[in-house]
């Protein structure tokens, strides 16, 4: 009996705290899954919204940046070819290629024609001063004594002072052909003229090329090829053809990151010095010249390289990670947009320059908004599927 009692006691009070609970303000019932309002939406279960994760569109700053392919070329502004300044024959070679040689430095002598004629020239003008400049001392002291007449004396300072001048003219003519005043006084004591005209480096750097160096070779002023040609190779051109579309944003002075994939993608720095003012009409493309700094002189001519220039900055994008963006078979870009991590939207995006993994978002996206990133191709594939 008490037995009864009691059991029916416990059943009382689970009814009476069942009424309670529902006549209380706390809810006991699970949050409503959230649901579509049209059809360019998909919600995911609680599994698959486990293979998916969300990120927020960030304002990143990008670099803006153009590339280009070109090659690498002596740098012709501080390239000389070696001509002499007269013509004859190769006597001896004193450079070999590829040595560096300085300013002043022996590459190579001629006989010369013109220098054996200016040097002879000289001495017999030195010996024609030499004589006129004794007589007119014998004239001085002929005509203190009154024993020259007036017209003989103006004739003999005359003859001398023509003498001077010849002799001046002679020695002006011999540094033009780089002789020094040592050498010229050599070859008046000495009476002897030599023909040998020694070609010397108007610049510090390398001998690059070597044409008809051998003895015999004749050779002459201006003509095609130079016997020798000599280069500051510690800098180097580098040429690029860039598409008209790019031109507008290439300036002189932008700063240029080289990489050469001979030298395993090593970089080098340099400066854009000239933007060709016309265009290829059968590439559409302008050339653009670099001076690229080439200490170490690792780089050659004609090597393939890529460039990089800087041509400005965007700060704070709207920007996502590569995985973000997924790829329609029609070729438009989407991703796709959630609050709460069920329920995800297509959103057609553009994208604009990309750079250490992120898609600068142009259009249909704003920064703040979640995005599914890893596993962003998952839900395009349920999408698809629940469509179908």
């Amino acid at each position: 009996m008490i037995k009864k009692i009691a059991v029916t006691a416990v059943v009382l009070l689970l009814i009476l705290l069942t009424r309670w609970l529902e006549s209380s303000h706390i809810s006991t019932a699970l949050p409503e899954e959230p649901k579509q309002t049209n059809k360019e939406q998909i919600v995911l279960s609680a599994t698959q919204s486990q293979f998916v994760k969300v990120k927020p569109v960030v304002a990143y700053d990008f670099e803006s940046n153009k590339e280009a392919v070109g090659l690498i070329a002596f740098n012709d502004l501080k390239t000389t070819q070696v001509f002499p300044n007269y013509p004859g024959k190769i006597l001896h070679r004193f450079a070999k290629l590829d040595e560096q040689v300085k300013i002043g430095q022996p590459l190579y002598s001629i006989n010369s024609p013109d220098l054996l004629q200016a040097e002879s020239a000289l001495i017999s003008n030195a010996a024609i001063r030499e004589l006129t400049t004794k007589a007119l001392e014998r004239a001085k002291a002929l005509y203190k004594l009154r024993a020259m007449s007036e017209k003989d004396y103006q004739q003999t300072i005359s003859d001398q002072q023509t003498a001077e001048g010849n002799y001046q003219s002679s020695v002006k003519n011999l540094k033009v052909f780089d002789k020094s005043e040592s050498e010229i006084q050599s070859m008046i004591k000495n009476k002897k003229a030599d023909p040998e005209l020694v070609i010397r480096s108007p610049i510090n750097g390398k001998v690059i090329a070597i044409s008809n160096p051998a003895p015999g070779a004749y050779v002459q002023p201006g003509t095609l090829p130079a016997p020798m040609a000599i280069s500051d190779t510690t800098t180097k051109w580098m040429i690029a053809n860039v598409t008209e579309t790019d031109i507008t944003s290439m300036k002189v002075g932008q700063s240029v990151d080289v990489r050469v994939p001979s030298l395993e993608e090593r970089h080098f720095k340099g400066v854009i010095t000239n933007v060709g003012e016309s265009v290829d009409p059968n590439t559409h493309s302008v050339s653009v010249r670099s001076e690229i700094k080439d200490d170490s002189e690792l780089l050659l001519p004609g090597m393939l390289a890529n460039f990089t220039i800087t041509t400005g900055n965007l700060k704070g994008v709207p920007a996502v990670p590569f995985e973000s963006v997924v790829r329609q078979g029609d070729g438009t870009l989407i991703v796709w947009v959630t609050n709460n991590g069920h329920l995800f939207e297509k959103r057609e995006v553009r994208i604009g320059l990309q750079q250490n993994g992120y898609y600068q978002i142009l259009s249909g996206l704003k920064i703040g908004e979640s995005v599914a990133t890893q596993g962003a191709v998952f839900v395009s594939h349920a999408y698809d599927m629940s469509t179908e």
